[in-house]
């Protein structure tokens, strides 16, 4: 194994402590906000012109970081992270809280050494291996080999990039890459979950069901908060309400879950269960943060397809025209159609889709060793 120890910039404000959610229940509870303000409305890093937009009041108080407490997991995350990394703090906070937040990192969390704490707007400057931060705005402008965006409400819109949910998905992570350092061969003599990976229009939903034209080959059903479309089969996806989506997640029966185009989708657990308990390969086409989620829990081979831009600019631009997604969703897809690129190193192999599908597909049955 390549003896290297990577680098981890940490943003603090909503990733280590609560800062949005701190300023909303504060101001609730002071009668700011008739009705009260719920952090789910909050659908944008910048508060400006917006419901919420007294919140920001609450960021320019020191006494109002002084309230701030780690979330729950979050001192034992960075215990673990600390073993695996270097850790440097890098954080927005205005010239009189700096003192605050300094107190608060070495009691808190006393495995980050001080001289690793970076006051800092500009984090597009700082070079290391990962950073993890909320904000999106962050993550698109990183210098960092991978840069991961923690989920919020205000950054569900945003796609393409590696995205985690929890502290444990971006320990994940960090493994999948150390490990890919080493060969180890997925061996396909037992059913893998196949993880069909890449950005938007480069036919990822065609080659799935071509794929599943193999009788080795089977797909798990989603659940989805989407409409059923006119003519779309019922057993398409389990169409259910965003309650009842929310509820699957808090009891943790999905795999993986994302949002696109607005509606949020999940992979059930029991799907990918029965369709490997009846001998069979379970395939699906999700987002490489879905995948990285999968290798928590299944042997998964990633498949990343590649297909040029104008082709994949042209097939999202359809989708528009077909009335299936937006023009703000796809506005947002091709702004980080280069950040996806960065999503190549994760993924085990990588598929060519410029040409016919039919040799994409065959390529993928060599892989898993089918023919």
């Amino acid at each position: 194994m390549k003896n290297y120890r990577y680098s981890v910039a940490l943003d603090v404000d909503d990733v280590l402590m609560p800062c949005a959610s701190l300023a909303c229940d504060l101001a609730n509870k002071e009668g700011l906000f008739n009705p009260p303000l719920d952090i789910n409305e909050i659908k944008a890093w910048n508060l400006a012109g917006t419901r919420a937009e007294s919140l920001l009041s609450y960021f320019k108080d020191p006494e109002f970081y002084k309230r701030q407490r780690p979330y729950p997991g979050a001192q034992e995350f960075v215990k673990k992270l600390s073993k695996k990394a270097e850790i440097f703090i890098v954080t927005a906070i205005e010239e009189e809280s700096i003192g605050v937040r300094m107190k608060q990192i070495k009691e808190y969390f006393p495995q980050i050494n001080p001289k690793n704490i970076i006051p800092a707007y500009r984090k597009d400057v700082i070079n290391v291996d990962f950073t993890l931060d909320d904000g999106a705005h962050n993550v698109l402008a990183s210098n960092a080999k991978y840069p991961v965006l923690f989920r919020r409400p205000w950054n569900e819109h945003i796609t393409g990039v590696l995205a985690i949910n929890n502290y444990d998905e971006f320990l994940n992570i960090i493994d999948c890459i150390k490990e890919s350092y080493v060969d180890n061969a997925i061996s396909f003599t037992k059913p893998v979950v196949v993880a069909i990976v890449g950005p938007s229009g480069s036919g990822k939903t065609t080659l799935v069901n071509s794929l599943l034209r193999y009788d080795k080959i089977r797909k798990p059903v989603s659940a989805t908060t989407r409409k059923r479309r006119e003519g779309e089969s019922e057993k398409a996806y389990h169409f259910i309400s965003n309650a009842e989506f929310e509820s699957m997640r808090k009891d943790m029966r999905f795999a993986e879950t994302t949002v696109y185009a607005g509606n949020k989708y999940g992979t059930e657990l029991s799907g990918i269960n029965q369709v490997l308990k009846e001998g069979k390969h379970c395939i699906m086409a999700i987002d490489i943060s879905g995948a990285m989620a999968l290798k928590m829990q299944y042997r998964t081979v990633i498949m990343y397809i590649k297909r040029d831009r104008n082709k994949l600019i042209d097939t999202m631009i359809q989708r528009v025209l077909d009335g299936e997604t937006t023009k703000e969703d796809i506005v947002n897809r091709i702004v980080s159609l280069d950040d996806e690129k960065k999503n190549v190193e994760l993924c085990d192999y990588i598929i060519d889709n410029n040409g016919n599908v039919s040799d994409a597909v065959s390529e993928i049955f060599s892989i898993l060793k089918l023919k």
